[in-house]
């Protein structure tokens, strides 16, 4: 029996790549997903882990209180500020 170590995610990238003979679907998706890492990195790098933590302590105090503002428009003002501290950086 074999102990086969995970493959890394550009070794699993390049599998799915050769299945799928480049397909256009996956390069824009794979696009999305390194984009959406980067910004996930971009966002903790701009705040200090005290800061996170009280950005996660007011969204889940948010999220347990009733509100009238629709979730959509919560998310889309924590996307403004989140777009707001890259553009000032």
């Amino acid at each position: 029996i074999m102990n086969l170590k995970p493959l890394s995610q550009d070794q699993q990238h390049k599998i799915i790549e050769k299945q799928l003979q480049q397909n256009e679907f996956f390069k824009h998706l794979m696009a999305l997903s390194a984009a959406r890492k980067d910004q996930e990195e971009i966002f903790h790098s701009n705040f200090s882990p005290e800061s996170l933590q009280k950005l996660s302590l007011a969204k889940e105090a948010a999220e347990s209180a009733p509100s009238s503002m629709s979730e959509d428009h919560a998310d889309h003002e924590v996307l403004a500020a989140v777009f707001f501290c890259l553009a000032v950086r």
